[in-house]
């Protein structure tokens, strides 16, 4: 049963389970008890278990989104975008995500709250963020970031600074990493970026 559930990544899957299902309501209540399981936890004199509880912040702020909260989705993915610091790049596993992914995500995060709100140029610049690390060496951008970087510039569509070629040249290289050897990509996203392109 959901209610006796004792460990974190059991929270944190079956938050994972209810967000794969659009069942995004119950994806942020199981996310926020457990959050709230972790915090006993911490004030019983066990380990934090931080980076698990990264992942039930990230399930939290990526719930709160698809339900219309704004506000408080964009503070918690900003919040989670300055704890997952650069220095922790490299860090080690996340419960099947490096930092970095939590990092990239919560910039996404940003990004799209933007997006719904009409913001195109705020959004663009937290992809640029994503990019501009990448093409430094600094991480790795995953699939996503070209394919959401590439549709925004291809909704800009300005012939000036060459848009569209540059959204191709983006979807192009989101089917590249999406399908590279031991990638994490699904073949409804490839498929998703293949129709884009």
């Amino acid at each position: 049963s959901p209610h006796h559930i004792d460990c974190a990544s059991g929270f944190r899957a079956l938050a994972e389970l209810h967000y794969e299902n659009r069942h995004y309501a119950k994806a942020r209540d199981v996310s926020l008890r457990g959050l709230a399981w972790l915090q006993e936890r911490r004030e019983r004199g066990h380990e934090s278990l931080s980076q698990v509880g990264l992942g039930l912040r990230l399930m939290l702020a990526k719930s709160l989104r698809r339900l219309g909260n704004l506000d408080e989705a964009e503070a918690q993915f900003q919040a989670l975008a300055g704890w997952v610091s650069e220095g922790e790049i490299g860090f080690g596993e996340l419960c099947g995500s490096l930092p970095t992914s939590i990092h990239q995500q919560s910039l996404r995060g940003i990004a799209l709250v933007a997006v719904e709100r009409g913001d195109l140029d705020a959004a663009m610049s937290q992809y640029e963020r994503i990019l501009g690390k990448a093409s430094l060496g600094r991480a790795k951008a995953e699939h996503w970031a070209h394919a959401d970087y590439g549709w925004l510039l291809y909704r800009r569509g300005d012939p000036v600074t060459s848009d569209l070629e540059q959204a191709r040249v983006h979807l192009e290289k989101a089917i590249e990493v999406a399908e590279e050897e031991g990638g994490c990509a699904t073949d409804s996203q490839i498929a998703e970026h293949r129709y884009r392109l």
